[in-house]
């Protein structure tokens, strides 16, 4: 499969497709540190394999499927393309993140401090 949004070898879709998150969609990893030519090389790759045309004579239901399979890729690329979009997609991909104290938080040096002091004054 190009995506696991259906088989390009027989039409039959993955059942579990609309619950799948962007990073799902495109075989990633949830992770921030992504590189943009990675990205790129992916959409390449997903293009050849799954662009509508490819799948006008092989019957208007696979068209159909290749038509809503490449509108998930598009939108699942421009979650994970952009630093800022991926970090929103990961909030909402990721488990809450565990709760702090204020006593497992390390104490801030006291140049730091100092620092923000002088620049307040």
């Amino acid at each position: 499969m190009p995506t696991p949004l259906f088989c390009d070898g027989c039409g039959a879709d993955y059942p579990e497709r609309r619950s799948m998150s962007a990073f799902g969609i495109l075989g990633l990893d949830p992770r921030f540190a992504i590189e943009s030519e990675a990205i790129d090389l992916l959409e390449t790759q997903i293009a050849t394999r799954l662009h509508p045309d490819k799948w006008l004579n092989r019957g208007a239901s696979l068209h159909r499927k290749a038509l809503i399979a490449q509108s998930a890729v598009n939108e699942a690329l421009e979650a994970v393309r952009t630093p800022f979009r991926r970090a929103e997609t990961l909030l909402e991909v990721l488990p809450d993140p565990p709760e702090f104290s204020e006593a497992d938080r390390p104490p801030l040096p006291t140049s730091f401090l100092t620092d923000q002091l002088d620049l307040q004054e």
